[in-house]
């Protein structure tokens, strides 16, 4: 039998592989339809973050903002596809999108088919 500390599983990639869940998620279902539409409508995608949501635990947030400061962001359940009506567009100041920049991991957003993509 293999026993794994929590920091052992980290140390191997456990929030890299809740994160590739989360994307794999939002592939799975309507998102990248929405997505591809975002970017051909308001340009660019500036920042792209897969991150914890800090007030619901065991959810991530996809977060995308465009060049024109509208962006969205998607309620992940790493376990379950994404809905739509998990998705919502609003917003973004500079100041709010560079704040972003430091939370969990980087991503892309394909504008061809609108897939979601970690970067490393």
């Amino acid at each position: 039998m293999l026993v794994a500390s929590a920091p052992a599983l980290a140390a191997c990639g456990g929030e890299d592989d809740l994160a590739q869940r989360a994307v794999d998620r939002v592939n799975a279902g309507s998102a990248p339809i929405l997505l591809r539409e975002l970017v051909l409508e308001r340009g660019r995608v500036s920042t792209c973050r897969v991150h914890r949501r800090p007030d619901r635990r065991g959810e991530l947030l996809l977060t995308v903002v465009t060049e024109s400061g509208i962006g969205l962001e998607a309620t992940i359940d790493p376990d379950e596809t994404l809905r739509l009506e998990d998705m919502t567009t609003r917003g973004f100041d500079r100041e709010a999108a560079a704040e972003l920049r430091s939370l969990g991991k980087a991503c892309s957003v394909s504008a061809a088919d609108g897939s979601v993509a970690l970067v490393d």
